[in-house]
């Protein structure tokens, strides 16, 4: 809309060379649900991967724009760039200490598959902490249980901030899936698999009236068409209902510690959505006891 804003991504210089410069990929996934929903194309300076623009191109775009009304079918103009990027062999996830993201932490750690245990956790400001300086407060408080479960566990922690939340302000519910990825492909030199944390399952899979409901619906096309030969992204999780997902956390003893589902602010405030969701989850499984110290058990049974 006649407009030049700048989109950066930053993270701690030991992963800088990690990053990846070569190609648009990161930033087209990053902008093409607000373009879908602005009616905008994107034209890009720098070359894109070829499996990803084939994939994006062919299959992507034309399923989303066709389960809605509202969306735009977004063309993409960009160089191919068919090389095959080497990277480090990581596996990562992100660290929300929320329940589905210690389940994905609980299904890769010390497991049989050494391929697929997880080596690092990802901390990201891609817009789940909201906007402006509230998110900047909110995320640096967050990080530090992050941080702290990092460091006892012995994972390799990745933090990243960017300012794409605030540049081209979208609702995180209804584009998480598009930001969360941006910030896995800056860095796809790191990382050879990456485990996205589905919010609902593969049995509610719906592309119908998508620009309405959370991304996370249709996470099973969108991380098929996200990953490439080099770069395989899970839609982890996806198997289970979420209290199938609570049981399995409620038996990793490091949760009873560090769980963190609100919404709100960097504790648990005992009353949001996601905070009574998971106290009746826990209550009704038996395990409220040994949240004691992240929850307040006592306002709860009140």
């Amino acid at each position: 809309d006649d407009q030049t804003k700048l989109i950066w991504f930053e993270v701690d210089k030991k992963y800088c060379e990690y990053l990846c410069y070569e190609r648009s990929d990161a930033f087209v996934i990053g902008v093409l649900n607000y373009a879908m929903r602005n009616g905008h194309d994107i034209i890009c300076k720098a070359p894109i991967g070829e499996e990803l623009y084939y994939q994006i191109t062919t299959y992507l775009i034309d399923a989303v724009y066709k389960g809605s009304k509202k969306l735009y079918r977004t063309k993409i103009n960009a160089e191919i760039d068919s090389t095959i990027l080497t990277n480090a062999n990581a596996v990562g996830t992100g660290i929300s200490c929320g329940i589905d993201s210690f389940h994905a932490i609980v299904n890769h750690y010390n497991s049989k598959f050494l391929k697929h245990n997880i080596t690092h956790l990802a901390f990201n400001n891609v817009g789940s902490h909201g906007e402006g300086e509230k998110a900047v407060k909110l995320y640096n408080q967050r990080r530090i249980l992050a941080i702290n479960f990092a460091k006892e566990f012995k994972y390799e922690l990745v933090e990243s901030d960017s300012n794409i939340h605030d540049e081209i302000p979208q609702n995180h519910l209804l584009t998480n899936t598009y930001t969360s990825c941006f910030a896995v492909y800056c860095l796809q030199k790191l990382y050879s698999s990456y485990y996205y944390s589905s919010a609902h399952s593969f049995l509610e899979f719906s592309l119908k009236d998508n620009e309405r409901y959370d991304t996370a619906f249709y996470d099973l096309l969108t991380l098929s068409t996200f990953s490439t030969k080099s770069l395989q992204i899970f839609s982890e999780g996806a198997t289970l209902t979420r209290l199938e997902k609570t049981k399995k956390v409620a038996e990793f003893e490091p949760s009873y510690k560090y769980l963190n589902v609100c919404t709100k602010t960097a504790d648990n405030c005992n009353e949001c959505e996601k905070c009574t969701r998971t106290l009746l989850a826990l209550d009704a499984i038996g395990k409220l006891e040994p949240y004691k110290s992240v929850f307040n058990i006592e306002h709860y049974r009140k």
